[in-house]
Order: C-alpha cells, then sequence, then structure tokens
C-alpha cells in the first residue's frame, strides 16, 4: 500500500508519463514562475547581505522586506508545483500573481525605468495568456466554456400551458 493509498488523498498527483504530456503552455508558465521566484530569492540574498553588512537604514523594515520577498518566492514555487501536478486550483492565483506585474510597471515607469516597464508588462501579459489558453485549461481540466441558458435543463412548469 502506498502512502498515497493510505492517507486517500484525491489531491495528490504521482509523476508520470502524464508530465511529459503538458502542454508548451503550460511548461513555459511554470517556468516563467519559476524564475519569477528565483529572482526574488536572489533579491531577498542581496537584501540579506546588505543588512548584515550595515547598508540597510532601518533594521526591522530590511528584515521585513526580506519576510515578505522569500514569502512571495516560497508561494510562486508552490504554484509551479501546483501547476506541474495538474492543480487547476493554482491556475487563478498564478494568473493574479502574473497580474500584479502590471502596477508595478507602473511604478517603474514613474521612477523612470520605463526599459524595466516593458519588461514587468510583458510578464504579466505573457503569463497570464499562458494560463488561459485553451491547451493549458484543458490540461489543468478546467471548463472551457460556461453553459448557456439553452444548455440548463429546466422543469417544464405544468402550470402554464404551452402553445
Amino acid at each position: 500500500m502506498t502512502a498515497h493509498e493510505a492517507t486517500g488523498s484525491d489531491d495528490h498527483h504521482d509523476e508520470t508519463d502524464d508530465d511529459v504530456r503538458l502542454p508548451w503552455q503550460l511548461w513555459a508558465a511554470i517556468g516563467l514562475i519559476c524564475a519569477q521566484a528565483v529572482a526574488l530569492i536572489g533579491l531577498g540574498l542581496i537584501m540579506a547581505l546588505k543588512t548584515v553588512t550595515g547598508e540597510a537604514q532601518f533594521l526591522s523594515a530590511a528584515i521585513g522586506e526580506i519576510v515578505v520577498v522569500l514569502g512571495v518566492a516560497t508561494l510562486l514555487l508552490y504554484l509551479a508545483k501546483r501547476l506541474r501536478g495538474r492543480h487547476a486550483s493554482a491556475r487563478g492565483l498564478s494568473v493574479f500573481m502574473g497580474l500584479l506585474w502590471l502596477p508595478i510597471g507602473w511604478f517603474l515607469h514613474q521612477a523612470g525605468l520605463t526599459d524595466w516597464t516593458f519588461v514587468a508588462w510583458a510578464i504579466a501579459v505573457t503569463q497570464t495568456v499562458l494560463l488561459v489558453v485553451a491547451p493549458t485549461r484543458e490540461a489543468l481540466g478546467v471548463e472551457t466554456r460556461l453553459p448557456m441558458a439553452a444548455d440548463i435543463d429546466e422543469e417544464p412548469d405544468s402550470e402554464t400551458p404551452k402553445g
């Protein structure tokens, strides 16, 4: 008996050949999410180094920023793992995390960092598109369309005459 069978968990995915059959769009989204996480981990390490060397002006603020940066990186890695395991529940938050780059890009623009503005916006658009295209939705088992009113079976009203 495996650990999966012992726990009776339906929310577990064993690595099989199904991993290879993920659509390239989903693999690209997972790679983009992991790249963001790695960048945040690097940023957190740089911030920690500056804090230790005394370059940070306010120690408590620096520690708080490091915790937030590493926390977001951890969340991104968790989402990437869930997407690789075909867990549809990770898709919505992954789209949201991608869309967060839109206001980040705006603030970069306001700060005069126009080149980085376009990088942030490209990440937002690319990640969102990769997660909402049909092959990704199908791989995650997400409904591709909403039911129309005509598709809903309704009980006929027996008191209303037809004709």
